[in-house]
């Protein structure tokens, strides 16, 4: 896909989704056509592996960092475009403050990313005379850059130099996409065991609770039930075990539905479950079901 189109076009939020839409069929699908279990939200999967996801980008993102990349063009270089953006918007005003919102999307754009990156463009004159200013120098960058800096670089400038401007985020100086979108993407705490994940031979500690089904008391009868629905709605079907004190089973039952929803096939079960306990009178009993909604639905909340 030519990403770099984002850059100018910026598409509405619909079509993006659309595009993403496409992205999670083609992931998780093992077929062309027909629909696929979907088993986590694509957009929990745009971020990187340390953070919990697969590394992919979101579109949205993407798109900011492009024009984060035309902010620095205009910004830093002198071409035919950035004169002609310059004179059309910045005629009273220098471009990190200029406050004209108006003209065409792709200045809008760049307005937007300018409030995101500027901060990061930086001048920085770290000559005094013909040697390094040593403080500036261990000020703006690490030990170890300052150092290389001092050793390897060679000062071959002239008073008719434009002063060149630095991307902070890159050891380089020079702008990348990448780093961009480092900058504006959505991000979440790191965690190094999801990093280690994706390492072969890595071997994570589990950590399990056993969970234990309780016999009732003595004289009592326990009641479980089930109700499960593909589709939501689709294909459904229940099942009923009911239990003694022993724990031996006295009764049980799976019945077919139809087309039903989860929340009427547990209800079903529920019903059934019961209904057959009274005729039976399998009595005092305990009922026992996994659906949350049920539990509030029979206590009233």
């Amino acid at each position: 896909m030519p990403v770099h189109m984002l850059s100018v076009l910026d598409p509405p939020n619909s079509i993006l989704g659309h595009l993403h839409k496409t992205f999670a069929r083609f992931f998780w699908s093992t077929k062309e056509e027909g629909r696929s279990r979907h088993w986590a939200s694509w957009q929990n999967l745009f971020l990187p592996k340390e953070e919990g996801a697969l590394g992919f980008r979101s579109l949205n993102d993407v798109s900011r960092a492009l024009f984060a990349k035309l902010w620095w063009r205009f910004r830093t270089t002198k071409s035919l475009w950035s004169n002609f953006m310059w004179n059309k918007y910045c005629k009273k005003e220098p471009p990190t403050v200029v406050h004209f919102r108006g003209g065409s999307h792709v200045w809008r754009q760049m307005l937007n990313a300018r409030e995101e990156v500027e901060h990061e463009i930086e001048v920085a004159e770290l000559r005094q005379g013909e040697t390094w200013d040593d403080q500036l120098l261990d000020q703006t960058f690490n030990e170890e850059i300052a150092e290389h800096i001092r050793l390897n670089v060679h000062y071959e400038g002239s008073e008719g130099y434009w002063d060149k401007p630095y991307w902070m985020p890159t050891p380089s100086g020079k702008f990348s996409v990448s780093s961009a979108w480092q900058i504006l993407r959505h991000r979440v705490d790191p965690n190094q065991e999801f990093k280690l994940m994706w390492i072969k031979g890595y071997k994570p500690i589990l950590i399990t609770t056993r969970v234990t089904s309780q016999l009732p008391c003595h004289g009592w009868y326990k009641c479980n039930t089930d109700g499960a629905s593909k589709g939501n709605p689709g294909p459904s079907s229940l099942g009923i075990c009911v239990r003694d004190d022993e724990g031996d089973v006295v009764y049980s039952r799976v019945v077919n539905l139809g087309v039903k929803t989860n929340v009427v096939a547990e209800a079903n079960a529920i019903l059934q479950g019961l209904e057959y306990c009274v005729e039976y009178n399998f009595q005092p009993l305990i009922l026992e079901n996994d659906s949350l909604v049920m539990k509030k639905a029979i206590e009233g909340e």
